[in-house]
């Protein structure tokens, strides 16, 4: 395949032990989101149904105790920021001020440049409680949560949901479908908020409409004229890959698209909850539940798979990896780097895993290989000053992916 992607191997990451001895890592969890940077992956929220079983006070090392409120605790929702450091390959989480988004699972997130952004989710009982509210950390300062109050009436504010996707185009933050309830259809709704105004706004648009899905993923033409919506489910099952619905900025209108499958292994199955990442004109699926509902019987099967979607020519093309195991309602986030990491989900039994794999996706530059070095000869970075990392001539750059 022509493309400047890289077929590696997954790698488990360890977690390093904290100074008592204990390796930190958050409890296993599943609808969580995340992002990440170069130094460091953020992951929020997240869902486990026997709660949070971390031994808080052996991790936390100076930190303060996070206590959840015991309704939210019962109910197995983790309303809580991790920080994982790639340098120090250890697990932290900050003790966050202001007001947490409470509504935790299915939630989305976006990163923008040093500000976490996070949208919808919901409770437990899944679509019992829901959230349209946006909140903004910034990781720069003290960690205080910031709910951002847009302005609209009616329908130009969008409904509470979970399972929503976002992104952010020419300064406005869209928000596309989502689940309002547990038992009904999900919405197809779009709209977006003005970044600058904080005006909402829900989009009336035309041309061939998709079906309200939860779950789904959307990527973004790299002439930014366009987002696909890629998969996602809906109460009868998973949806297709064959073709995607496609919404055009300046236009306001949706039309569809079909897909070209691989030569050899056809077109993907049919997924939502599942990992995905964009670089320019590709974009990466990896995993997800794949399932169908009818009279008769129910399938639920979590997928091991990773496919390549190049946008220039919608062609499939499936990457000779798999997963180290099934998964789905993990995250996959991509650090500019070319570093693609993967975080949590529902494995084998049901169970909620807690474990982070790294695969190279993308060339990294010779600086990036020569930090990765470093990383792996270099046993810890606490002993070492920010100072003595300077005098012997490590960038700033590099410096500033460590723990403050």
């Amino acid at each position: 395949m022509s493309a400047p992607i890289r077929v590696g191997r997954f790698e488990l990451i360890e977690p390093k032990s904290n100074r008592n001895g204990h390796p930190l890592k958050p409890v296993g969890r599943s609808g969580h989101c995340s992002v990440a940077d170069d130094g460091n992956l953020y992951v929020f929220g997240g869902y486990n149904p026997q709660g949070p079983l971390a031994t808080w006070d052996e991790a936390f090392e100076g930190h303060n105790v996070i206590t959840l409120p015991i309704s939210l605790e019962k109910q197995g929702i983790l309303p809580e920021l991790w920080i994982f450091n790639f340098a120090t390959k250890r697990w932290c989480a900050p003790e966050t001020r202001g007001v947490t988004p409470t509504a935790a699972a299915s939630s989305s997130i976006i990163l923008l440049k040093d500000k976490l952004l996070v949208y919808g989710g919901t409770v437990f009982p899944f679509g019992h409680l829901m959230s349209n509210s946006l909140f903004l950390l910034d990781l720069s300062k003290d960690f205080t949560w910031k709910r951002i109050n847009g302005t609209g009436h009616g329908h130009e504010l969008p409904l509470a949901t979970y399972g929503q996707s976002t992104l952010v185009h020419d300064e406005h933050l869209y928000v596309f479908a989502g689940a309002f309830s547990f038992h009904l259809e999900p919405v197809n709704d779009l709209h977006r908020l003005n970044i600058k105004t904080l005006k909402w706004e829900k989009i009336a648009a035309f041309g061939n409409l998709p079906n309200g899905s939860y779950k789904q993923e959307m990527a973004i033409d790299p002439a930014g004229s366009c987002f696909y919506v890629l998969g996602g489910g809906h109460l009868a099952g998973a949806i297709g890959l064959e073709q995607f619905n496609v919404y055009h900025f300046e236009t306001r209108t949706w039309s569809s698209k079909h897909t070209t499958a691989d030569p050899k292994h056809g077109f993907p199955k049919s997924r939502s909850s599942f990992g995905c990442v964009q670089r320019d004109g590709w974009v990466v699926i990896l995993g997800g539940r794949h399932y169908s509902v009818n009279v008769l019987d129910v399938l639920n099967v979590g997928l091991d798979d990773v496919w390549a979607l190049e946008l220039g020519s919608l062609q499939w093309t499936k990457l000779e990896i798999v997963l180290p195991k099934p998964m789905y309602f993990h995250t996959v986030s991509l650090a500019p780097s070319g570093m693609l990491y993967i975080y949590g989900g529902i494995v084998e039994h049901e169970q909620r895993s807690s474990d982070i794999y790294q695969l190279r996706l993308f060339a990294p530059t010779l600086a990036e290989l020569a930090w990765q070095k470093l990383i792996e000869k270099t046993d810890s970075f606490n002993n070492i000053s920010r100072a003595d990392l300077k005098n012997v001539g490590l960038p700033s750059g590099y410096i500033d992916r460590l723990p403050p």
